[in-house]
């Protein structure tokens, strides 16, 4: 297919959708087509912003003045003030999944344990013994029997690539059972259907959640993305979201079908959890494990907002980040650290980029 064609293709879908969601707005929420366009065209000349964003976030509503929406930015705008706020050499930090853990775990900040990287020529253990292969990934893990361990590529997003199992003895020693399969698999078998991401794998020992979050979805570890912001030496929580998975499914990222729902800042209770659809469905109850959502008091929720503000505050030359946060038996820890966090969060807060960075 031709690069024209392709972009024509593109182009008539954008159009299908207009028309689509416009119709929709026009019949439930009695707003005209001719209102509708006139938004659609004044946003995309004076701020470049495109009609995906208008109708996720509601411009149609009377909240939504056209000096909020101007408070929204596009890839350019917000890529420059992110680099404001963090330092463009120092990013990396967080995007590499093994120097992001080292740095956690030297500023003692909870994060699940780290076991080893595995890596074609690079990889070692936690003691510094190799892990480069089958054998050596089969001797490691001799240690590890009836543990769960997860692996995660080092460069990765949205959750691809991510593998939790359980380490199983076998005849040949040791085997490795994936959470969302039925039989377990040779170490040799798992390294090559698995394991083959050219910048390695962290392996951490697998986060066990708190009761409440495991009523919600057992089969995925439900993450809060909380982001967060340095203003005058203060860290100020902008905005929280938790993730929610689907019923089998190992990771909550919504681009494989989980949930989200807003967490109220003060009370740590959610609001309903909804898909992550332009019109979104909601629930007030898991849609598959039935269990309660709107309405629910988080665990350890002072304690996750002040871990938040403490990781941010730590790490090194970061003023803003959209902190993924697991809640565990004994309390919050990081998963991770987003200081590039998807602009897309911001819709669901319900406030523009620049009332939350400035």
């Amino acid at each position: 297919m031709s690069g024209k064609t392709s972009d024509r293709r593109r182009g008539l879908s954008k159009l299908a959708f207009v028309w689509q969601a416009s119709c929709r707005v026009k019949n439930e929420h009695n707003v005209s087509r001719l209102k509708q366009f006139s938004n659609l065209v004044i946003i995309y000349i004076c701020r470049q912003l495109g009609p995906t964003l208008y109708y996720e976030v509601g411009f149609w509503r009377p909240e939504w003045t056209l000096s909020r929406q101007f408070g929204f930015m596009n890839h350019s705008r917000y890529k420059k003030r992110v680099a404001q706020l963090n330092p463009v050499q120092y990013q990396k930090l967080s995007q590499h999944k093994l120097a992001e853990k080292a740095i956690l775990q030297l500023l003692a900040i909870p994060t699940p344990e780290y076991l080893g990287f595995f890596h074609s020529e690079k990889g070692a253990c936690d003691i510094g013994e190799s892990l480069i292969d089958a054998d050596s990934l089969q001797r490691f893990l001799m240690n590890l029997v009836g543990e769960t361990v997860c692996f995660k590529p080092v460069e990765g997003y949205g959750g691809t690539g991510f593998v939790a199992a359980r380490v199983v003895a076998d005849s040949e020693g040791v085997g490795l059972h994936r959470l969302d399969c039925s039989e377990p698999e040779s170490i040799e078998k798992f390294t090559d259907n698995h394991l083959k991401h050219p910048d390695g794998f962290v392996i951490e020992r697998y986060l066990e959640q708190h009761k409440d979050m495991l009523e919600i979805n057992a089969s995925s570890v439900n993450t809060l993305r909380i982001w967060v912001r340095q203003i005058k030496g203060d860290v100020v929580v902008l905005g929280v979201l938790l993730r929610i998975g689907r019923a089998g499914a190992m990771v909550d990222n919504s681009g494989q079908g989980g949930l989200i729902a807003n967490v109220d800042l003060e009370s740590g209770m959610l609001e309903r959890c909804r898909t992550t659809d332009v019109f979104p469905v909601y629930y007030n109850e898991h849609p598959d494990s039935g269990a309660p959502i709107k309405g629910r008091k988080l665990p350890h929720w002072s304690a996750c907002l002040a871990l938040a503000k403490r990781a941010l505050l730590n790490f090194p030359m970061a003023g803003f980040a959209g902190l993924d946060m697991a809640i565990g038996k004994d309390g919050p820890q990081i998963i991770e650290l987003n200081l590039w966090p998807d602009r897309v969060s911001a819709r669901v807060f319900g406030k523009s980029h620049k009332e939350m960075l400035g």
